[in-house]
């Protein structure tokens, strides 16, 4: 009997990374990630002010629809601020059943609406108006604005009136005051929206492709002072907050904010997108307009008829 050995085969080697190679593959995965990464964000951001575009179009839809009914567009604030004429209501709310909201907009008490300063008035006391005053509208919040969408009234020092507990919606979006920002200018401004006067089309001879209404806001998030804060409560119709101007560049540095009573409060447009805002006009289309724009042709653009020949570009 033939007997065959059979010889062990030698073990395979493996042959492992050296220390300088691993070293190099992480930098090569380091490097493709920090090349990587800026495109996604830009990929994001790009998403986030294309939602925000669709936002202010809504808005804007909402507003010429109001007009479509009424004639006239809507007034910066429905009243002034007056023991007897003090209707605070701001025009993103009284454009509500334009942009799908009737239901939200019919909570409104109708005998004492919200944001009411006559002296008589219980506003902040009723469960319908403190309802309105905190709810979210998703139309009215940008994507990339990194703020909370509501605070306590006692975070934005509204106490007494209502009162500090009081959860307040807020927006990222402002309506065209004009280019002016004395207080003297609450009814007498030169955009699209002042204190109770309503605008109608025909007074608006620089013609509405030519003409702002709605602008972002940049929410200074940073700042330790939340009071400025107030600017962004939606329901409510007020000069440097929900109404603001061009007499300063867009996202304009602090020592050009507006100061009333010692307390910074920012009186002008500007965004969290990199490079400008986000406007609309009356024809309902929305343009980007970045921050190096001409100061005159940023104040031509928010009259509403001051008869200047104005780009948006």
């Amino acid at each position: 009997m033939k007997i065959t050995a059979v010889r062990n085969a030698a073990p395979r080697m493996h042959r492992a990374f050296t220390l300088v190679e691993l070293l190099v593959v992480i930098a090569i995965i380091g490097i493709l990630v920090a090349l990587l990464l800026p495109a996604i964000q830009a990929s994001r951001e790009a998403a986030r002010r294309a939602q925000c575009v669709n936002n202010m179009k809504q808005t804007q839809l909402g507003i010429i629809g109001y007009h479509d009914v009424r004639k006239k567009f809507p007034a910066g604030r429905a009243g002034l601020d007056s023991a007897t004429d003090g209707h605070g209501e701001s025009a993103f709310e009284q454009i509500l059943p334009y942009i799908e909201e009737q239901q939200l907009f019919d909570l409104v008490d109708k005998q004492d609406p919200i944001w009411n300063y006559e002296t008589t008035s219980k506003w902040d006391t009723i469960v319908n108006n403190l309802t309105v005053v905190a709810t979210v509208v998703n139309a009215y919040r940008c994507p990339s604005d990194p703020t909370p969408s509501t605070y306590t009234s006692k975070e934005l020092e509204w106490y007494p009136h209502p009162p500090e507990t009081t959860i307040l919606a807020l927006t990222a979006y402002a309506c065209n005051w004009g280019s002016q920002v004395s207080n003297t200018y609450k009814q007498t401004n030169n955009g699209m929206f002042v204190y109770k006067t309503q605008i109608p089309q025909k007074k608006v001879s620089d013609g509405l492709s030519k003409t702002m209404f709605v602008g972002e806001i940049n929410t200074r998030p940073e700042l330790p002072n939340p009071l400025y804060a107030t600017a962004m409560t939606w329901t409510h119709g007020l000069r440097r907050a929900t109404l603001r101007t061009t007499s300063q560049p867009m996202n304009a540095p602090l020592p050009l904010w507006y100061s009333s009573s010692g307390v910074l409060e920012d009186a002008y447009f500007g965004s969290h997108h990199p490079g400008g805002a986000q406007f609309s006009f009356g024809d309902g289309h929305v343009s980007f307009l970045g921050d190096n724009i001409d100061i005159i042709t940023y104040q031509a653009l928010s009259t509403r008829a001051g008869n200047e020949v104005a780009s948006e570009q």
